[in-house]
């Protein structure tokens, strides 16, 4: 399989069921790649890769929702085609992944087996604050107080034009959002969220139980914003688990 839209993490599962990953803002596949050595045998698990980032960094950057989520559709169509699969988001990544769903049932096509989404509040529950606009000193010391980047990122000037654009799309895509007045998805909705997470209250992501018509769990685990790089092996057993 070839695809600028995907990249692969673990080894190569064709044949088995696919769980697509949806990267939080500012990053692309790579963030995913620590999960290698705790991807199960079971599934294949492929990250996307938004256009504007990574290897599609000279491609535009996608600030409107509905524009990015259509696009996502068409560029994941193929690989999505005859295939049982699962969506998993991590921050801004949730809010795409349930997007997408919701437009994959508008176009009559099969949706996820289930949903997880992590580090984002439901978004029936709070509108996210318009960040994109802020100056970039402002965001910047934001993004540092909740420890979204480290202090040594400062210095790196060529880092930070490159990264700042990114995040600046990606939290456009939040600030911009209302809540359609759709039917509940009828796949089981897994949520997860951190003790400490600056950006998402753990009671903040209940309310994703009303955008499910079936199953809803939330899980909690100990740390921030970032507390799922450490815990993969739980939360893939957890989103897998409906696929096998």
């Amino acid at each position: 399989m070839s695809s600028k839209w995907v990249s692969r993490i673990g080894s190569s599962r064709p044949d088995r069921p696919l769980l697509v990953l949806f990267p939080h803002a500012g990053s692309g596949p790579s963030a995913y790649q620590r999960w290698r050595t705790v991807a199960p045998l079971e599934v294949e698990i492929l990250a996307v890769r938004f256009p504007g980032r990574e290897t599609r960094i000279r491609e535009a950057l996608i600030p409107d929702l509905d524009t990015l989520v259509a696009q996502t559709a068409a560029g994941l169509a193929e690989i999505l085609h005859g295939r049982r699969f699962a969506f998993f988001g991590h921050s801004v990544g949730a809010l795409v992944a349930y997007e997408l769903a919701l437009l994959r049932r508008r176009q009559g096509l099969p949706g996820p087996v289930c949903l997880g989404v992590s580090g984002y509040p439901s978004p029936q529950v709070r509108i996210p604050d318009p960040l994109h606009e802020e100056p970039d000193d402002t965001l910047l010391n934001f993004l540092l107080k909740r420890r979204y980047v480290p202090q040594t990122l400062l210095t790196q000037k060529g880092f930070l034009e490159m990264f700042l654009p990114i995040l600046r799309a990606d939290f456009a895509l939040a600030g911009g959002y209302r809540l359609r007045d759709e039917r509940p998805l009828p796949c089981p909705i897994h949520a997860f969220a951190a003790d400490a997470d600056p950006f998402a209250a753990p009671h903040e992501l209940e309310g994703w139980a009303g955008l499910t018509e079936t199953e809803f769990s939330l899980d909690l685990f100990p740390g921030d914003h970032f507390y799922l790089f450490d815990n993969g092996s739980a939360i893939l057993q957890k989103v897998t688990k409906p696929l096998l």
